[in-house]
Formats: C-alpha cells, sequence, structure tokens
C-alpha cells in the first residue's frame, strides 16, 4: 500500500460521529449518508493533496471551490477538517514511513526524493512533492522541512508551476543555503563567469553539491563546466562586467561575429583586477551562444537587451575611430590624448574596452585597433540570406499600388519588417541616434514616386529616418548621401537650419543602409 492508498482507505473508513443524545438520554438518529456529497468530498481532499484526478497540480481552496460547484474558500476548508483531518488520532503508517525517508537527509532534489520514494513503493508515479509535504504536515509530520523553488523561494500552491525545479531541506539547511547563494551571486560580478571552487561560505563536499544543484538548476542562470570546476553567471543579475560589456558594444553595432565578440568581450574583463580567475575564451563562447541575452546565427550575434550608454571617454574613442578601420595603437593613444583624456583611461580605452577589437600580430607596440562597428562593414552570408529572403516575400505581391477607396502602398508593411524586425527600438540611419519605433519613418531613399516596380520591391530602397529632423532634410533634398557618406545638398536654409544639417554632414551610413545601387541615392 502506498500513502494515496492509504488516505482513500482512510477516509473510506472514518468513523461516524454518534449524534447528540435526546431529553430522554438516547443518541439522536443519524442522518442518512449521502454518497454523492460523500464522493465528492473525498475527491476534494485527494485533489488538495496532489492524490486526485483534478487536472490542476496542486490547487487552492479558492481553486477546489470553483471546480466543485461554486463552494466558498472556508466551505471546502471545512469539509477538508470535518471529513479529514477531525478524524486523525495520529500519523497513519504509510505516512510515518514516507516522513522517516525524508528525514534521513537535511537536503533533497525534488526528482531524487520522488524517486528513492516510488523504489520503496511508498508513493504513486505523479505525486507532486509540496503535497506530499502538506500531508504529511497535516498529520503532524516533517514540520521542519520546506519545498523550494531553485533560488530558495518558498513554493506555494500558486508558485508551485513557476519554476521547474524543486528542492526540500530542513529550516537549519535552507538558512544555510541562503549565505551560499548569496556569496555565489557574488563571484561573477568583475569577472563575467564566476567559478563555484571561490564561493566563500561552504565547507563540505555536501555544501558545495547543493550549491552547485542550486546553480545548476536556477532558470535564471547560465553554467558549464571546465577543467573540473562549474562556471556560472545569473543572467538576471545587475553590474555583471561580461553583460555591461556586451551593452556597450551593442550600442554601436546591431550585430557582430561571433569570434569578434569574444575576443572583445574576454579582454575588456582585464581592465580591473580581480582576486578571482577569468574565463577562458572557449568559456565566453560558449556563453554568448547559449545565453538568453544573444541571437546567434550563421556566425553573427546580435544582442537581445537594452543597449548600454557610453562614458565620455567612450564617446571619444567612437568619434576618433568610426569608419578608419584598423589603427595602430600608438596613433589612437594620441589622438585620445589630443581630445583631453588622461593616461590611465587611455589604457584603458585602447587596451581593455570592449568596443574595440586587437590584433596583436605585430606586438604590443604595434597592435592595430578596430572600432566594432567597423567590422561589421565585412559582408556577412546571413544579411545576405536575410535580404534575399524578404526580396522574394515583396516579389509575391505583384503591383506596389492597390486602389480601394484610395491608393495603398502594398509592399510597406514588408519593408517596415525589413527595417525593424521584432525591435522596438532602431536607430536613425543618418544622425545614428536611437528611437523608438514611432519616432522613425520607412524613408525611401530615391522618391517612391520615381521608383520603378522592381526597385520598390527591393529592400535596399528604403533606411530609417528619425521624424526629429533628418527625414525632412533628406526629403526635401537639404542632405543627400554619397559614397556611403551624408553631405549637404539644397540651399536656401537659415542660420539654425544650417546648423543642424552641418552637424550631420561626414556621417558615415552602416553599411546596411548604405546597400543598394548608387542612383537609388537620389533624392533631388
Amino acid at each position: 500500500m502506498d500513502i494515496e492508498e492509504e488516505l482513500r482507505e482512510f477516509l473510506e473508513n472514518v468513523p461516524r460521529k454518534v449524534g447528540q443524545l435526546k431529553l430522554d438520554g438516547t443518541p439522536r438518529k443519524m442522518a442518512e449518508i449521502d454518497p454523492i456529497l460523500q464522493s465528492r468530498n473525498h475527491a476534494i481532499i485527494l485533489d488538495y493533496y496532489g492524490f486526485g484526478n483534478d487536472d490542476q497540480i496542486m490547487p487552492t481552496y479558492e481553486a477546489l471551490g470553483q471546480n466543485y460547484g461554486g463552494l466558498t474558500r472556508e466551505r471546502v476548508r471545512q469539509l477538508i477538517e470535518r471529513n479529514y483531518r477531525d478524524h486523525l488520532d495520529g500519523p497513519l503508517p504509510i505516512a510515518k514511513m514516507v516522513n522517516a525517508v525524508i528525514t534521513q537527509r537535511d537536503f533533497w532534489l525534488e526528482p531524487d526524493l520522488l524517486q528513492q520514494l516510488q523504489t520503496k513503493s511508498l508513493i504513486g508515479n505523479f505525486p507532486t512533492l509540496v503535497g506530499i509535504i502538506d500531508y504529511l504536515r497535516s498529520q503532524g509530520l516533517s514540520e521542519g522541512y520546506t519545498v523550494c523553488h531553485a533560488n530558495l523561494e518558498k513554493v506555494t500552491r500558486n508558485s508551485y508551476l513557476e519554476h521547474e525545479a524543486r528542492i526540500i531541506c530542513n529550516e537549519p539547511k535552507l538558512r544555510s543555503l541562503k549565505k551560499h547563494l548569496q556569496a555565489a551571486y557574488k563571484v561573477p560580478g568583475l569577472v563575467g563567469l564566476g567559478k563555484l571552487s571561490y564561493v566563500k561560505g561552504p565547507k563540505t563536499t555536501e555544501d558545495f553539491k547543493a550549491l552547485k544543484d542550486l546553480i545548476v538548476l536556477n532558470e535564471q542562470t547560465w553554467s558549464a563546466f571546465e577543467g573540473g570546476d562549474l562556471w556560472y553567471i545569473f543572467e538576471n543579475s545587475d553590474g555583471n562586467s561580461l553583460i555591461n560589456a556586451a551593452e556597450k558594444v551593442f550600442s554601436i553595432v546591431e550585430s557582430i561575429g561571433l569570434d569578434h565578440l569574444t575576443e572583445m568581450l574576454s579582454h575588456s574583463l582585464r581592465r580591473r583586477a580581480a582576486n578571482t580567475e577569468f574565463p577562458s575564451e572557449s568559456l565566453i563562447r560558449t556563453w554568448i551562444m547559449q545565453s538568453r541575452h544573444f541571437v546567434v546565427e550563421n556566425g553573427l550575434a546580435s544582442f537581445k537587451g537594452a543597449p548600454g550608454e557610453l562614458a565620455d571617454g567612450e564617446e571619444a574613442l567612437c568619434k576618433i575611430m568610426r569608419g578608419k578601420g584598423a589603427i595602430p595603437t600608438p596613433e589612437v593613444t594620441k589622438a585620445l590624448e589630443a581630445a583631453g583624456l588622461g593616461s590611465a583611461n587611455i589604457v584603458k580605452l585602447v587596451f581593455n574596452s570592449p568596443l574595440l577589437f586587437i590584433d596583436r600580430k605585430g606586438g604590443r607596440g604595434n597592435y592595430l585597433v578596430t572600432l566594432a562597428s567597423d567590422l561589421a562593414f565585412d559582408r556577412n552570408s546571413t544579411d545576405e540570406t536575410r535580404y534575399d529572403r524578404f526580396k522574394d516575400r515583396l516579389s509575391k505581391i505583384g503591383h506596389t499600388d492597390q486602389t480601394s477607396k484610395g491608393t495603398s502602398r502594398r509592399e510597406q508593411s514588408i519593408l517596415a519588417d525589413w527595417i525593424f524586425g521584432q525591435k522596438n527600438k532602431r536607430r536613425c540611419a543618418i544622425c545614428q541616434r536611437k528611437y523608438s519605433r514611432k519616432a522613425l519613418v520607412v524613408a525611401h531613399k530615391k522618391k517612391r514616386s520615381q521608383c520603378s516596380d522592381s526597385e520598390r520591391l527591393d529592400p535596399h530602397i528604403v533606411f530609417p529616418l528619425c521624424i526629429f529632423g533628418c527625414d525632412y532634410l533628406y526629403e526635401h533634398g537639404f542632405l543627400t548621401i554619397v559614397d556611403g557618406q551624408v553631405q549637404s545638398g539644397r540651399t536656401g536654409l537659415s542660420k539654425t537650419e544650417r546648423s543642424a544639417v552641418n552637424a550631420l554632414v561626414g556621417i558615415r551610413l552602416k553599411p546596411r543602409w548604405a546597400n543598394g545601387p548608387l542612383e537609388y541615392f537620389c533624392n533631388g
């Protein structure tokens, strides 16, 4: 007999209470048992402890009330009390045997405990751990044990399905694990990926094993083994050096080669001293490929999070290097000195900035550094594949103008998808400031009225322009694009307007927006 069968048998054999006595001392006649109500009450009790047939896992009093004819929460509680708890006269035998297994250890993983109980034929195939613990507590057993998620938040009936992994431990172990997990949160900070053996706190092999289990099972954690040790990162934590560096990289690029990104993030970690070991490039590469923060396709990595803000020195670095390709480090150093930056800041910017890819082939005095956005000038097959896919979508719509009550641009939604994809923000192609989607227009490089149908069906015919000046200035010819670079166009502007144009002249378009025949940039 297992624990569920024991409960069912107990419910079926609950002794009926003798009716109240009459005035003459004889007991009143007991009401007849309604088999339908009795069956319902037993089903409610079994469902509540996770043994029933209800589709819900660990239903609350409220959920059970709704499932069984609109009973109130209090009525459900009363039915469980009167038909089960009030009749207990101490723990049941099988329940005591289950409790004995649980209390053999101070820490269990849910699958391990369930398997142990199933091996001993003490439970069936589909029980829930929190249901078993609640059931045991109703009999005064396992009162010192708690079911938790891998982040050590206590599991409730409402939160049972929020996370896949669950553990059970006693209160002293839970307090100890909370301290160890808090210490583990701090390790990855400066080094990006933390090494479990550097966590201060756990003293025994069992402590380290329990902490390792919590880290591996935590859905907010990425982890991997290298050199016999566990490396990990809490991907929802603030202040992690690798994530912060990635945010900066993707503030100036939309995507970048996986190999380049790996090296850039790796050398960016060395800008600060650390008391623990830095992760290898192979680990960082694996993290990028598996992390929830990135999408990697055909060797290109893009970032799913929000881009970071650049410091003043990094802004100066970008201004100096943008569009110039690989530059010797002494040349960059001199330019930064001329911009007024101090020597310590310059060393970090040149040799440890996540914004730069460093070619070390010529030795330290002859390193060549390339800004991340310049690395994107190399065409990648992923871009070509995406272009071909959108070109095919556009080719299937036939004529680009559709007349109903008015004339609509049939290709416009596909072109908007080409520009924005799933992103809610995008940089203006000209000023390169980031705006929300509502603040950008899908602008034609060449006036649409002058485009042939084949040109209208080419994704390269459009680029995003902001409504804060760039769209107006380009549409009216005050700005032009020549060889991928912004230049002034028509005259006749006021002093203020001319100042706005001058601030944009010289900016080089990102390769993605500069693509297409030169005659596309004909906005006269």
